[in-house]
């Protein structure tokens, strides 16, 4: 994988090497996420909260969920669920069944389902390509947002990875 290292998540809350936005642009993560190699079940844990630095100018701007790029080098294809928090949540282990408290949810902003129909098999592997043009997120006290996984499948990662596109939108 050609990504870079420093973009990988170990399991804990982490930053994307403090990734700056173009100026006049919106920012694009690129993100390496390690998931658990052992098979799971639906509404599992898939990977644990990651930081997006900078993803607004200021807190309390508003910006716009653009796409979602996912490939899935297992070839597993399994829908997933990626949230959007406005500060780092307390989830479960990874492998273990999402059992976020409300308290913590609270936090959540937004959800964005990649389906089981959304992979193009291409073989050794799959993609998805999610468009969700429009979903508004503000960041509350910092000009980050954090994301975590779970997913609503039954995969097994052998490769123990993901790799993830997000992109924004400013209004």
């Amino acid at each position: 994988m050609a990504w870079p290292a420093q973009l990988q998540n170990d399991g804990k809350p982490t930053s994307c090497a403090n990734p700056q936005p173009v100026a006049g642009m919106a920012p694009t993560y690129k993100l390496i996420v390690l998931v658990d190699v052992a098979a799971h079940v639906a509404a599992d844990v898939l990977f644990q909260p990651i930081e997006l630095q900078h993803v607004t100018a200021k807190a309390g701007d508003t910006i716009l969920i653009h796409n979602i790029y996912c490939m899935d080098p297992d070839d597993q294809g399994a829908a997933l669920d990626i949230v959007f928090f406005d500060a780092v949540p307390t989830i479960a282990a990874n492998n273990a069944a999402w059992a976020t408290t409300d308290a913590e949810m609270l936090k959540s902003q937004e959800i964005v389902r990649i389906s089981s129909g959304d992979w193009i098999d291409l073989g050794a592997n799959r993609v998805a390509s999610v468009t969700t043009l429009g979903k508004q997120i503000v960041t509350q006290e910092t000009t980050s947002l954090w994301i975590a996984g779970l997913t609503q499948g039954t995969p097994t990662y052998v490769g123990g990875k993901l790799l993830l596109k997000i992109g924004f939108l400013r209004p």
